[in-house]
């Protein structure tokens, strides 16, 4: 109920961005799906192939990033382990005018970051 976004690294990883607030700081989770569970999952009579990315299973990583990251996607052109991530602060409405709240909330950013996954 809090992902955000989600790419997949070049060497098959998957990195999901979880957020909550204004005042808490975002994880990034990398997670290795050759260690995930699979399920059948059946949705209008079609069955499909799930894969659960559960932290006890598959959760290779964990990193720290600015609060409200919202949207990730790997940087094409990088070394692979490059993504880059959207961040909701970013949005006029949490610029503290008082439009929305008279608090902006910590580490507002309207740039998209650049991070290297070690």
């Amino acid at each position: 109920d809090r992902i955000q976004g989600m790419t997949m690294l070049e060497d098959g990883s998957i990195v999901l961005s979880r957020s909550y607030g204004r005042t808490a700081n975002s994880q990034l989770m990398v997670y290795d799906p050759a260690k995930a569970v699979s399920k059948k999952v059946t949705l209008d009579e079609v069955e499909y192939d799930c894969v659960m990315l559960e932290e006890s299973t598959c959760q290779e990583q964990f990193y720290t990033a600015l609060p409200m990251s919202e949207g990730i996607t790997v940087k094409t052109d990088g070394n692979g382990r490059e993504i880059l991530v959207l961040f909701e602060s970013g949005s006029v409405v949490f610029d503290g005018d008082g439009t929305y709240d008279t608090k902006a909330g910590v580490f507002r950013t309207d740039y998209i970051w650049k991070m290297e996954l070690p």
